[in-house]
């Protein structure tokens, strides 16, 4: 018997990194996102929102924050929720600074 294999596609990798985001696996639907990317596969505005939104919950603002640099040079468009994300990012970044400040000062 021959052996067949199937390749992913947008839609199946996109059910498969929502379901990541269902479960609140960010490391997983990072790590696939980056197949993606590497396999040269169209990825849609909804696919980085979910990544933007899972490094956000993860308080992975930098890589957020380069996730929506690339967005917004053109890999994907940007959309409300996009810039939504971005002002979480941006505000879970700044209190985490202020958290590991105000750890530092005795």
């Amino acid at each position: 018997m021959e052996k067949t294999t199937l390749g992913a596609d947008t839609v199946s990798m996109n059910g498969v990194i929502g379901a990541c985001d269902a479960g609140g696996k960010w490391q997983q639907a990072l790590s696939l996102i980056g197949d993606l990317w590497e396999a040269n596969l169209e990825m849609d505005t909804a696919v980085y929102n979910i990544a933007l939104r899972m490094c956000a919950n993860g308080e992975q603002w930098q890589q957020a924050s380069r996730l929506f640099s690339a967005m917004k040079a053109g890999v994907a468009e940007l959309d409300a929720m996009s810039y939504s994300t971005k002002t979480q990012v941006d505000l879970g970044a700044a209190l985490g600074a202020v958290r590991v400040s105000s750890v530092d000062t005795p």
